[in-house]
């Protein structure tokens, strides 16, 4: 492990790979800019840092916040929603319905057991007479935005991962209804006490900023419109 002086410079962040390639990487010039001081190292992983053994400082997880031996702040909700590529509002079959999702090649996120399926939202929307099996299949979220953002399908998304591409208006949500993730949230966590250590604490405030503004940003995202 790092000697105490470097650990007053070091922070390692470990993250969940869609938010840190779509949501942290893109916005963590300003931490570096307000910290230039802090040598930041983030490394994204589906797994569970362990604070003990894996030289980690603060965690970013999607789970369901119980952690009871490690310190943990709820850093914000998640929800499900329809993405799609402007392009696909216009043309001759336009995305105007659920049921219009007939027309249109499904991007499937293919994690089963880790991320909610289109038959998911289906079932949670009370959608039915709609095959939702069918489509492009990818392992990994952000290149399944990445597609919807070329105009492949439609793609169900998580809101707080795609905040950016809906920000740019590369993305835009075709209908509703946005759904919360069920029995999941983003937690900021670290070992007990080091929430006061200076790099921790800073990290932790400017996350929590952050994350107010895209609150912000998303409250007035039109449905149905690429305006």
């Amino acid at each position: 492990r790092l000697d105490r002086g470097k650990q007053d410079r070091v922070l390692v962040v470990s993250s969940t790979p869609g938010l840190t390639a779509k949501w942290l990487v893109p916005r963590l010039y300003k931490f570096l800019a307000l910290h230039p001081e802090i040598e930041t190292r983030i490394t994204a992983s589906v797994a569970y840092a362990n604070f003990a053994t894996d030289d980690i400082d603060v965690g970013i997880r999607l789970s369901s916040g119980v952690h009871s031996d490690l310190y943990v702040e709820k850093l914000s909700d998640e929800w499900l929603l329809p993405l799609c590529s402007p392009r696909l509002l216009e043309g001759e079959h336009t995305l105007k319905t659920a049921h219009d999702l007939k027309h249109f090649t499904l991007i499937q996120v293919d994690l089963p057991g880790v991320v909610p399926t289109w038959t998911d939202w289906m079932e949670m929307a009370g959608l039915d007479g709609i095959d939702s099996t069918r489509g492009l299949r990818l392992n990994v979220a952000d290149h399944a935005l990445d597609a919807a953002s070329e105009g492949v399908g439609v793609v169900l998304a998580y809101k707080i991962v795609a905040a950016r591409d809906i920000a740019l208006k590369r993305l835009v949500v075709p209908f509703g209804p946005e759904i919360p993730l069920p029995g999941r949230a983003y937690y900021f966590v670290c070992a007990k006490g080091q929430e006061k250590r200076a790099p921790i604490k800073a990290f932790r405030d400017w996350m929590f900023s952050e994350m107010q503004e895209t609150h912000a940003a998303l409250q007035d995202v039109p449905v149905g419109s690429a305006r």
